[in-house]
């Protein structure tokens, strides 16, 4: 199964996508921020970042674009609850799926499943 980075500045959505992802088989690494994640991504590969788009320090859209540059294999996948628009104009984000909040643990495993599905194919 994927191993996934699941970056939210949100202890509670951390939790609970840890949770689902862990339940549905994936390898699961967490982090509470963008500088969190890439120091993650130095020491352990990962095949799906799952990552917020408002966070502090680093936005979402700014860890994709370094995502892009260092990793491109890695399948970027973003979350929002009102940044929708912004993705837009992110020629990083373009191609990430967007995961909109509110959501099950379901509905983003089946999102990532996909985006998976469709990056690899």
């Amino acid at each position: 199964m994927a191993r996934i980075l699941i970056v939210d500045d949100e202890e509670a959505i951390r939790s609970l996508l840890a949770v689902a992802f862990g339940n549905a088989g994936y390898e699961v690494r967490i982090a509470a921020h963008a500088p969190e994640a890439i120091a993650t991504l130095a020491i352990e590969p990962v095949d799906v970042l799952l990552s917020d788009v408002v966070m502090n320090a680093m936005s979402g859209h700014d860890l994709v674009r370094w995502v892009s540059a260092y990793h491109p294999a890695i399948t970027c996948i973003l979350m929002t609850g009102f940044d929708d628009t912004n993705c837009d104009s992110c020629p990083f984000a373009a191609g990430c799926t967007r995961l909109l909040k509110p959501f099950s643990g379901g509905e983003a495993v089946a999102a990532v499943a996909e985006a998976v599905r469709k990056h690899s194919g």
